[in-house]
């Protein structure tokens, strides 16, 4: 079974178990005298400790990465990976450009080695963020940081689908920091400055990704944006974590769309021209 379900089915069953346990100890107690407000303080601190529990087992519960994007996390010839406080840092050969990752929701931030190696081996230092609950929405400040700690020419943002999103709001909010704007079936739901350059890169398969929403964001979009659609790509191949519940049936392989995803990324940030599948 998926991370998803599983952590919902948990939530459920501890909400049950704590209902079915306190109307059984009311039934067993129910002669006493003066215990009405005894069994409702115990049905109160019974529900409230199967739903902690309820919400450890969901947010324990995520995406993990694959054995391929771990076995992209080792070091090569040209880039070494540490990892820090805010989660692991590519470090190439490059000393001018650095972009900084936003994972998606509920998904272990490693899946995204594939595509952060290949950047950093092309001169392009990576910073893969960690995510408190492996929620973007957690830590979308956490970019500050690391922009505080290190010294670049050129910075850059981006994410995967939620952690794109709260990457779109942090250059929202951050347009005079930041250079440009990856993301990977994601979109703005706040105007881009123009600052900014931008590519969006989607796959066709996705059915993850609200394209209603999508294609009404293009309005939030700087001036110097481009698209860049992977055909037979999806919503999971932007990372390496196995299926992703919902989504469509890829009509190419992982790595063919890692290596289209990191194109459009490298495109962007060496500010060449960028097309459909470059």
């Amino acid at each position: 079974m998926k991370p998803v379900i599983i952590s919902s089915i948990a939530l459920v069953v501890s909400l049950i178990i704590a209902a079915c346990a306190t109307t059984w100890l009311a039934k067993k107690r129910h002669k006493e005298k003066n215990s009405r407000g005894k069994w409702i303080l115990i049905f109160c601190m019974l529900t409230v400790l199967f739903f902690v529990l309820g919400a450890f087992a969901y947010f324990g519960t995520y995406y993990r990465a694959t054995k391929i994007a771990l076995k992209n996390m080792e070091n090569t010839r040209y880039v070494t990976i540490t990892r820090d406080a805010d989660g692991y840092f590519f470090d190439g050969p490059g000393t001018e450009k650095a972009f900084i990752f936003y994972p998606g929701a509920k998904v272990d931030e490693r899946a995204y080695a594939p595509i952060l190696l290949t950047m950093a081996e092309e001169g392009v230092d990576c910073f893969m963020v960690k995510m408190p609950l492996h929620l973007a929405i957690t830590g979308r400040e956490k970019a500050t940081n690391i922009m505080r700690h290190y010294a670049y020419e050129e910075w850059f943002i981006g994410g995967h689908s939620l952690g794109g999103a709260m990457a779109a709001l942090y250059a929202h909010d951050h347009s005079d920091m930041l250079d440009g704007v990856v993301l990977f079936a994601a979109f703005p739901t706040k105007p881009l400055d123009d600052s900014l350059r931008l590519v969006s890169v989607v796959g066709t398969k996705d059915k993850v990704l609200n394209w209603k929403s999508y294609r009404e964001s293009r309005k939030n979009w700087p001036k110097n944006a481009s698209e860049v659609r992977i055909y037979g790509g999806n919503h999971e191949q932007f990372g390496a974590y196995g299926h992703q519940k919902g989504d469509g049936k890829p009509k190419i392989k992982a790595k063919e769309q890692f290596a289209m995803a990191a194109d459009a990324a490298l495109r962007l940030i060496y500010n060449m021209p960028i097309g459909e599948n470059n």
